[in-house]
């Protein structure tokens, strides 16, 4: 069985157009879904009532609103399906997702496929592949995230990031697909669009914290020193992005303090040079100003002594 776990917040108006795309999967027959509902303030008892004789729906509601990492660290708890796709309720997968996803991961014995999604926005759409943040367009193993223990982090934001991190340092197999299998929508009535400067500050906070803490568990773990050291320099470049850009009087020091211990343990596990893995890993995109000596920089600033 394929499990879909939904983690909902206040989405009645877009969970129906989500279980849609679900309806219209050829292999619905062995999907289980999981709704976890993270204490909305919205009724879903229509929704169910409509989709419980057409698709097999779960639905649990949360104690507490906790986010959707611990949302959906309850749908892995409770699931028992061979693969999980992570879905959001205000998304959609398009029209044959599961079937792709499902035969590419089945076929290649693998743990993880990452296919290319579309991403519908204010100012047109735009097709992104195989991206190793999010957890849009991809299917898991199950028994490869619970072997090795990895569970989502507790913040709101870049508990994608983490969850997919760990898989890559925990040495899961993967393999990209070009299809496209999921259909992104930009949400102008998300917490993160509401208020910006906040919630920019919450991702600069939240993309330190929860890689600090997966560089520290893969190190517990003895994972592969390369993969360490790849994964910690493109984390490095991914802060390094945003500190350029933010009002430095709005990181305190407890951030501080984590970017310093995230540019230590990159220090530590460094064998090659910044630029031949920059070059090889196609490491900056996004970023057209990128200057490897102004990196370099960055990182000797930021290193400490234990």
């Amino acid at each position: 069985m394929i499990d879909i776990i939904i983690p909902m917040y206040n989405a009645q108006e877009t969970i129906e157009r989500t279980l849609e795309s679900i309806l219209r999967q050829k292999t619905k027959e062995i999907v289980n879904i999981y709704l976890i509902d993270d204490l909305s303030e919205d009724n879903y008892s229509d929704v169910l009532e409509m989709y419980k004789d057409v698709l097999n729906i779960h639905y649990y509601r949360l104690d507490k609103k906790s986010g959707p990492g611990i949302a959906r660290n309850y749908g892995l708890d409770i699931s028992t399906g061979k693969y999980i796709i992570f879905v959001d309720a205000d998304d959609m997968l398009e029209d044959k997702a599961i079937e792709t996803l499902y035969k590419a991961i089945e076929e290649n014995h693998c743990d993880m496929v990452r296919s290319s999604i579309q991403e519908i926005g204010l100012n047109g759409n735009r097709i992104v592949k195989n991206w190793n943040i999010s957890l849009h367009g991809k299917i898991y193993k199950r028994s490869f995230i619970d072997s090795n223990k990895i569970r989502f982090c507790s913040s709101f934001s870049n508990e994608d990031m983490a969850f997919n991190m760990m898989l890559r340092l925990s040495g899961a197999k993967m393999i990209d697909i070009e299809d496209i299998t999921y259909r992104w929508f930009y949400n102008n009535n998300s917490i993160y669009r509401k208020n910006p400067d906040e919630s920019r500050i919450r991702d600069f906070h939240d993309i330190t914290i929860n890689t600090e803490k997966t560089l520290r568990n893969a190190i517990e773990y003895k994972c592969d020193k390369s993969l360490i050291e790849l994964i910690s320099l493109e984390q490095i470049i991914q802060i390094y992005i945003r500190w350029i850009y933010m009002d430095k009087s709005k990181i305190d020091t407890h951030i501080n303090q984590a970017i310093k211990e995230i540019c230590n343990i990159y220090i530590r596990f460094k064998s090659n040079d910044i630029g031949s893995l920059i070059e090889k890993y196609n490491l900056v995109y996004n970023f057209d100003n990128y200057k490897k000596s102004e990196l370099e920089k960055f990182i000797a600033r930021e290193k400490y002594s234990n």
